[in-house]
């Protein structure tokens, strides 16, 4: 039988947040001073002494998960010609999570958030599942609902986990949902009023990456084990079997298997330490884990974006299509009472072909979650409503050919 003993597993929930990007009038002053100094550094991690978000945790350039797969590394994204740039502030909580004491595993639990100056912030669980015996595949498919809502985002049977210095006490799922209100509430000079621009965001994603089994997990051998992990079904013996990515993998033992949910991979478990020697090379397989985790993000930033910016151009559209006045001074006010601005038309231009500067193995990883997340549908959707609303806009003022023909327009 199959048992599982070491396994790393992140869980996340990412907001739409537009007003980080443009509309920046809603934001605290504390916040725009921060977003207007802060310039990624590739190398370095400082600390922001002057920006703490209260009652969570210190604001810090993103840590890089160096390793010996450098080919794993995301290379920034940048958009040319101007400052804007797809990186993020990383925020540690400096809560301290406890969950009822059991000998069966041993889980520590850390929570975290990735702030985007591009617009989304991301709220991020993560956890070490250890088990000296081991627990059999039931057991540990079980743990994982436990720990994430379900397909309609409600909480199944979970987990209790505690904070104290929030006074919180309750699923996962509300632990995050409560991260998210001490986000709003800082960031946001009224946040109730600005809270209806953050009602967007993905549903809870599970990242989980297998360290030790035994007997060694091999993908040819535990296939219905290891779909049963995926798809959080217990009862797995009659799964139909999909063919493993085995191909984005640095060994040939390597193999990754996900759906629009869940990102489920094992690496070469050949050498695995014993208990002595168990926390260094933790920390060296957490930092691949969270490498891969950098396409996860990069891929529900993209379809937020491209849900929320064709939203945009088709309201904006039907609202030209509805007005008498074509005057330019009319077109400049509609733009600025719609919050379309300068960075907004940028992101919109450039935003779809971002992703041809993911290069390499993250490259290959990018292609097959972006399928999984239907990126293709959203992308192709956003195209047409961009096409449109040129073509309306044309009508108003000719010449207009590209999105960035619009900048002049809107100022």
């Amino acid at each position: 039988m199959l048992r599982i003993h070491d396994a790393y597993i992140i869980v996340n929930r990412m907001y739409l947040l537009p007003q980080l990007l443009h509309a920046q009038r809603h934001l605290e002053d504390w916040v725009i001073r921060l977003l207007n100094e802060y310039t990624p550094t590739k190398w370095s991690r400082r600390l922001h002494n002057e920006y703490f978000i209260p009652g969570f945790g210190p604001v810090l350039e993103p840590p890089i998960y160096d390793s010996d797969a450098r080919i794993y590394i995301l290379d920034e994204l940048t958009i040319p010609e101007t400052n804007l740039d797809y990186s993020f502030l990383e925020i540690p909580s400096n809560w301290q999570i406890r969950l009822p004491r059991t000998d069966e595993y041993k889980v520590h639990f850390n929570l975290r958030s990735h702030l985007f100056p591009l617009g989304a912030l991301n709220i991020i669980l993560s956890c070490h599942f250890h088990s000296k015996e081991g627990k059999n595949v039931k057991d540990f498919i079980r743990f994982l609902t436990k720990i994430t809502s379900d397909r309609k985002g409600k909480r199944r049977q979970s987990l209790k986990l505690q904070v104290d210095k929030v006074g919180f006490s309750g699923a996962p799922s509300q632990l995050i949902d409560r991260a998210f209100d001490v986000f709003r509430n800082a960031l946001f000079k009224n946040p109730r009023k600005s809270i209806s621009l953050a009602r967007k965001h993905s549903p809870d994603h599970l990242l989980i990456d297998i360290f030790k089994t035994t007997p060694h997990l091999k993908h040819e051998k535990h296939e219905r084990e290891v779909l049963g992990i995926l798809r959080l079904n217990p009862n797995y013996e009659r799964l139909r079997v999909p063919r493993a990515e085995q191909d984005l993998g640095l060994y040939e033992e390597d193999w990754f298997l996900m759906n629009n949910r869940c990102f489920l991979l094992s690496q070469n478990m050949a050498n695995w330490p014993r208990e002595g020697k168990l926390k260094k090379s933790v920390r060296r397989r957490r930092g691949l884990s969270w490498n891969f985790f950098k396409v996860v993000e990069f891929v529900q930033f993209e379809k937020l974006w491209l849900s929320y910016l064709h939203s945009r151009l088709q309201d904006l559209s039907l609202k030209m299509r509805r007005a008498d006045n074509k005057s330019g001074e009319f077109l400049k006010n509609l733009f600025k009472a719609n919050y379309f601005d300068d960075s907004l038309v940028t992101l919109a231009y450039y935003l779809p072909s971002m992703h041809e500067n993911i290069y390499g193995g993250l490259g290959k990883l990018y292609s097959v979650l972006s399928q999984k997340a239907k990126i293709d549908k959203g992308r192709n959707l956003f195209y047409d409503t961009r096409q449109n609303f040129l073509e309306q806009l044309d009508s108003w003022k000719p010449g207009v050919k590209k999105l960035l023909d619009v900048l002049p327009l809107s100022n």
